[in-house]
């Protein structure tokens, strides 16, 4: 029985290539991140919620300040610290329904949610000002 004919030569290179584009992604990953915090914290210092990139001249495409929120997610710590309290609740006489369990692991993970904002590429002009940006990173507004 003959085996086919493996080209372990093109499978090495194959695979060194995929490394080195894969620290590349890094890299540029990397520069597309501080170029977006530094134009994000210019626009929220400036007042101004997009900019065109048609040098000005109101053509599109925006980028465009938006909303991010990350909710809050569950590990072991947040586990064990929210049973903790929901037990003692239990054990002090509170009445806990499935609605209000739910309601109170609700407001739980809120204190752990992250609201930040980001850039968005839009072709349509944005609604200007920042005022509900401003008021969504305080938490006062989803």
């Amino acid at each position: 029985m003959n085996a086919p004919p493996i080209d372990l030569v093109l499978y090495s290179n194959l695979k060194n290539h995929l490394k080195a584009l894969a620290e590349q992604r890094k890299v540029t990953k990397t520069q597309i991140d501080q170029i977006e915090e530094k134009c994000i914290q210019t626009l929220v210092s400036i007042g101004v919620r997009f900019v065109d990139e048609s040098d000005g001249k109101g053509m599109g495409p925006y980028h465009c300040l938006a909303k991010s929120k990350t909710e809050g997610g569950w590990n072991n710590e947040r586990y064990l610290d929210f049973f903790r309290h929901l037990l003692e609740a239990i054990q002090q006489g509170h009445q806990l329904t499935p609605v209000k369990c739910v309601e109170l692991a609700t407001s739980y993970l809120k204190q752990f949610e992250k609201r930040k904002l980001k850039l968005n590429k839009v072709t349509q002009r944005p609604k200007p000002g920042i005022e509900d940006l401003q008021k969504f990173l305080q938490g006062l507004e989803d």
